[in-house]
């Protein structure tokens, strides 16, 4: 652990100075994903605080997705796998209750400037350069959601060029392994409505069937906003599964 100590905070309870403290040597990729972080003990000599106020700093990390506890191995950097995206950002099942294992036919990468509703909700300067990304997705051969994906092109340099080679389904873990941005949260606003001539062409159903329309907001560590992805979903079949915990 780096010799260097920060001055804390004087206002907050010390535990949560701890923890933005910690928050930002991980921002600063101090720790990678993937990676251990010292022990309870280490920060607690380093801030020249109790164990117990680690322990709360950390747990309060851990709590928001930052961290990771792994049992008898110690403290690590959260990071995206393609199947922690499915299972943690996925929620489309099937009649038998069962998560849609789609796969991904990617219909076009393009640049353009920002619309109104991009830069409202990535909270982007007018006409702003944006990557937009289409995809349809699929179950056998029957296609059961259209995406468009939307990110600040400046923040995912080479992205295009990357994606036109790229076969997986999830994006999260492009965004960190290329760009070190992690996905830690999202908010979708969900509500019907009827399919247009061209989404209803690629859906292969007749227009103004009614679709399920979810506007998602992906955020990242330092929870800004880095990519809206608008998604429309045939609900014949399908159900959206909301988890309350």
């Amino acid at each position: 652990m780096s010799t260097v100590k920060t001055a804390l905070p004087s206002v907050e309870p010390l535990f949560i100075q701890i923890e933005k403290l910690i928050e930002a040597r991980i921002l600063n990729s101090e720790w990678k994903p993937g990676e251990a972080l010292p022990s309870e003990f280490a920060f607690a000599d380093y801030y020249d605080v109790s164990q117990g106020t680690a322990r709360k700093a950390i747990n309060l990390l851990a709590e928001r997705n930052l961290l990771e506890r792994r049992q008898g191995k110690g403290t690590f950097v959260k990071s995206l796998t393609i199947e922690r995206e499915h299972s943690h950002f996925f929620h489309i099942i099937n009649r038998s209750g069962e998560k849609i294992v789609p796969t991904t036919t990617q219909l076009s990468v393009k640049t353009q400037l920002s619309d109104i509703e991009t830069e409202k909700y990535l909270k982007l300067q007018p006409t702003t350069e944006i990557t937009v990304i289409e995809r349809l997705r699929l179950t056998g051969n029957k296609p059961q959601l259209l995406e468009l994906i939307k990110i600040e092109s400046s923040r995912f340099p080479g992205l295009n060029r990357f994606l036109s080679e790229y076969t997986e389904n999830e994006l999260y873990p492009v965004y960190e392994q290329l760009h070190g941005v992690r996905i830690l949260r999202a908010e979708e606003e969900i509500k019907a409505v009827a399919a247009t001539k061209r989404q209803a062409k690629l859906l292969e159903v007749n227009p103004d069937t009614p679709l399920l329309e979810i506007t998602r907001v992906a955020r990242a560590f330092d929870d800004e906003p880095v990519e809206l992805r608008k998604s429309w979903v045939h609900t014949k079949d399908n159900f959206y599964q909301s988890m309350l915990y």
